[in-house]
């Protein structure tokens, strides 16, 4: 079963935690790999790698957990970003129904700033604790 639910939406706009809670739901399946970026793999990794050739590569790693839910829900969030990957989408499954989750856009980049002060590999940690001079940088 192909997805028929995707979560499109901007970075640090709650796409986690509505997918977590819409799949408590018993007629939606949640794959594990929420997040397949076979539609906006181009926007969010600059490797150029492709983590599925295909839906249909997806789709096998989660086929042998599904019970014949009515909805599967995925994300490919930067979506958003280019309308031609919502019309694909659209064009390889016409009955997908697409939640857009977006935010406001100051308290995105405070959000992902304080995410990146956490992070331990110190080549994506943020140089600065002041957001100030790193929005500056």
């Amino acid at each position: 079963m192909l997805p028929n639910i995707y979560i499109v939406g901007m970075p640090k706009s709650g796409t986690t935690a509505f997918q977590r809670n819409i799949a408590q739901h018993p007629e939606i399946f949640s794959p594990s790999i929420k997040e397949p970026h076979i539609y906006d793999n181009n926007l969010y990794y600059d490797d150029g790698k492709k983590r599925f050739a295909s839906q249909q590569d997806y789709v096998d790693t989660y086929i042998h957990c599904y019970k014949g839910e009515k909805f599967v829900i995925t994300a490919e969030l930067m979506a958003y970003l280019d309308i031609r990957i919502i019309s694909r989408i659209k064009l390889e499954n016409p009955t997908a129904l697409l939640v857009i989750i977006m935010r406001d856009p100051i308290e995105l980049v405070c959000s992902m700033f304080k995410q990146r002060l956490k992070f331990s590999d110190a080549r994506l940690r943020e140089t600065t604790y002041d957001i100030n001079q790193a929005w500056k940088l």
